[in-house]
């Protein structure tokens, strides 16, 4: 799954120097157009969704972080941010200010390389967001329900709104397709949720290699 994945017990030590915040469910971490904090957020446990508005006004899902990710490092240099984050679930992040961090990661190659790691991750991350976009969108749609699956069992609590803001494709389009799956018993819609059944071909039609 490409997203900012971090090994959790590789901040631990850490998150000592940073703020610890609460978040309930709906509520905002920061918004897109405000200025950004000198630091970056850690999410230590919940779910969060990171989101863009269009030039239409529209909401566009940009990536939903989980446990161990990094995420809201692109202010550094105190510039707007250009995304909104809000917490998909009820969720405990960390704010790490550079200011704190700063003199430590000049001695600690260890830090040096989780922050390095995280932004190489993210770059690969809007990078391939770039490439996805051109699939079909049946493929395209395995594609985003498989990151969000490994995070939940195959399991993906997500309605189909949200799915739109995520993959960019029409609520029309996403019933069809699901509507195609649950005829062939691939995936399994209820309420406000779907569920994988048969993993294996969602994997097919996504065209990932398999991992052996």
């Amino acid at each position: 799954m490409l997203t900012l994945q971090s090994n959790q017990s590789n901040w631990d030590d850490y998150l000592k120097y940073g703020e610890r915040l609460f978040f309930k469910r709906k509520s905002t971490i920061f918004k897109e157009g405000t200025i950004g904090k000198e630091g970056f957020y850690f999410l230590q446990k919940g779910v969060v969704k990171v989101y863009t508005t269009t030039f239409t006004g529209k909401e566009r899902t940009i990536d939903i972080m989980f446990s161990g990710q990094v995420f809201g490092e692109q202010t550094v240099d105190r510039q707007p941010y250009f995304s909104t984050a809000r917490a998909f679930e009820d969720s405990v992040v960390y704010f790490l200010p550079y200011w704190k961090l700063h003199d430590l990661m000049k001695e600690d190659h260890a830090l040096r390389l989780l922050i390095c790691d995280a932004l190489r991750t993210k770059l690969d991350l809007l990078l391939n967001n770039l490439l996805i976009q051109s699939l079909p969108a049946e493929q395209l749609m395995a594609v985003y329900l498989l990151r969000i699956s490994m995070q939940y069992n195959n399991h993906i609590p997500l309605t189909q709104q949200e799915i739109s803001k995520y993959t960019g494709l029409t609520r029309i389009t996403i019933y069809k397709i699901f509507k195609k799956w649950e005829s062939n018993q691939l995936i399994l819609v209820g309420n406000k949720n779907i569920t994988i059944n048969d993993l294996q071909r969602i994997e097919e039609i996504a065209a990932i290699p398999d991992k052996k």
